[in-house]
């Protein structure tokens, strides 16, 4: 008679298998990095697609994707998370992205390589993404039109005399990481349909080389992009029109401003489907301040969904208990600023800025996304939650779901959370939810972001 429980029958333990475990069990990799990148990430990748109720076909082709596709362009993995927290991005992030209609996945990555593959060459990655993004386009089940990020590529990237004098040991050496970044690929993994890339251009090393403010580099990439079809240039008008009002600076590494852009981003998909969004953060936390950017001045107020847009960005404010006033980005950098010594600083800083003052790294993110022949560019705000403990951003976010009426997603995000990082402690944690982002539109109403960093800890 067969004593040995039911379960332990092989053709029951198949079933039990998920995705990912029955892709571990046939992949092998090349090296101790790749193989570490799939172990880590890949679990949280197979359980984010299973909460979000990807089918079964889509949740194996996506993990072969990641192995296949993606892993080998990550480069080594890191030894510790710090380093790559302090420099202000880690290769990997992956994002969930709640709407109404469902729960899509999202993964974003910085090319790397294994050895610094030809950094005298290449040293702020502009090849390689290039590379990539073409070497992408050629799987099936990825749909992407190169046209347009070749005329931003050719328009934005380093040239080569730029390159030259930002890599003198003198400059690149004294350059924050942020300087360093010059492109990151977006993958969006929908839950039917192709897989769609994005690319997004850091501006600031450009910047600084040409001494052209961002807005300037954006703006004119736009209207070349836009070749007189008229396809971007409404959306981009009121934006415009704002921004240029505030007379920016070049970017500067030691001169950090309140407001500041940062990059320009494009899907990539033909002119006629493809988006434009435009990123730039701001250090002035104060609700007045976001209601101003968020509706260009009062520009978009006849935009359709951008005043109840703008109540719930107000009900999130209070959610996430946001400290009002001017948030400096470090006190060496203010220092820098001022010229001064730390005595003198505050009596400085107290007659330049009356806001409360806060010496930390919490700064809010925003963008604008501009489709072709749509006169009213989308805003989307972005929450930096560095600050806070994980199961505190966890509960937010949970309060923020129950407020849009997302009940079934409330109750089992902070389940969901824990089972990504079965090992930390989340009460101890913070800034695993890197970012947590909120845009609306009429049609589609609330959309909002989780960005998680602390891949498969």
């Amino acid at each position: 008679m067969d004593t040995q429980p039911q379960s332990n029958h092989p053709s029951v333990i198949s079933a039990q298998l998920t995705p990912y475990d029955a892709l571990d069990l046939a992949f092998t990799f090349e090296d101790r990095h790749q193989h570490e990148w799939w172990k880590r990430a890949g679990p949280v990748l197979g359980l984010t697609m299973r909460h979000a109720r990807y089918d079964l076909n889509k949740q194996y082709q996506y993990l072969a994707f990641f192995a296949r596709q993606i892993i080998p362009l990550l480069g080594p993995f890191p030894e510790s998370a710090g380093s790559d927290y302090q420099r202000g991005f880690i290769p990997l992030e992956v994002s969930q992205n709640f709407q109404q209609s469902g729960t899509t996945v999202r993964l974003c990555f910085e090319p790397r390589t294994y050895s610094g593959y030809a950094i005298a060459k290449d040293p702020f990655g502009d090849l390689l993404v290039q590379e990539v993004v073409a070497k992408l386009g050629q799987v099936r089940g990825v749909k992407v039109d190169l046209q347009m990020f070749r005329q931003l590529a050719s328009i934005l990237n380093l040239t080569k005399d730029e390159e030259e004098e930002l890599y003198q040991p003198a400059c690149y050496e004294n350059l924050p990481p942020t300087f360093k970044i010059q492109n990151i690929v977006g993958i969006q993994l929908p839950r039917s349909g192709n897989i769609t890339l994005k690319a997004d251009w850091f501006l600031s090393a450009k910047s600084l080389v040409s001494t052209i403010p961002i807005t300037e580099l954006s703006f004119e990439a736009i209207r070349t992009v836009d070749q007189g079809k008229n396809l971007f240039t409404p959306g981009l008008r009121p934006i415009e029109e704002y921004f240029r009002s505030m007379e920016m600076q070049p970017a500067s590494p030691s001169h950090p401003r309140t407001t500041e852009f940062n990059a320009i981003a494009c899907h990539l998909d033909d002119s006629t489907n493809a988006r434009l969004k435009i990123y730039l953060s701001e250090r002035l936390l104060k609700f007045d301040r976001v209601a101003d950017i968020w509706t260009l001045g009062g520009r978009l107020k006849n935009c359709p969904g951008i005043s109840q847009g703008l109540e719930l960005v107000r009900a999130l404010w209070s959610i996430l208990q946001i400290k009002e006033g001017h948030h400096f980005p470090l006190a060496v950098n203010s220092l820098m600023m001022k010229g001064g010594d730390p005595a003198s600083l505050a009596a400085a800083e107290k007659e330049d800025y009356p806001e409360t003052q806060f010496f930390d790294e919490q700064f809010l993110v925003l963008n604008f996304e501009i489709r072709p022949g749509d006169p009213w560019p989308q805003p989307k705000i972005y929450f930096l939650l560095t600050e806070l403990a994980d199961n505190k951003v966890a509960d937010a976010v949970v309060a923020l779901f129950n407020r849009l009426g997302w009940v079934e997603e409330a109750s089992r995000y902070k389940e969901n959370l824990a089972a990504y990082y079965p090992h930390r402690d989340l009460d101890k944690t913070s800034g695993l939810q890197r970012f947590l982002s909120f845009s609306y539109s009429a049609k589609n109403g609330p959309y909002t972001s989780v960005y998680h960093w602390g891949i498969g800890g």
